[in-house]
């Protein structure tokens, strides 16, 4: 479930992936039991992993969470920050969704 994709010129890129769902991480051994002494939960909201690379920029390794997902409160990752959460909605087809998100990179000095 992976892929490297360029940009166009101007900067874009379009991909085409399985929607993304939440999913509980190990709950077993003394990650599990530490979630449940801090009565944490061990459930991943839906996101995607982006990584971005451009020369000249400092590259860029963040996340996309689905907004609406009923585990954005309780991340036991604690990586959910509001810019991150994006609107997943449903495509021009009518059945598939789509995000549009801008990412801007820091120029390196």
């Amino acid at each position: 479930m992976r892929g490297q994709f360029r940009t166009s010129d101007d900067g874009y890129v379009t991909f085409r992936s399985i929607a993304p769902a939440s999913y509980p991480i190990p709950s077993d051994g003394p990650v599990g039991e530490l979630m449940r002494a801090c009565r944490r939960s061990v459930m991943r909201p839906a996101h995607v992993h982006v990584r971005i690379a451009a020369p000249g920029f400092s590259t860029l390794t963040t996340m996309m969470f689905r907004k609406g997902d009923p585990y954005l409160d309780s991340d036991p990752a604690l990586g959910v920050k509001q810019p991150l959460i994006s609107d997943f909605s449903i495509g021009p087809d009518g059945e598939s969704e789509q995000v549009h998100y801008t990412f801007v990179l820091q120029q390196l000095n």
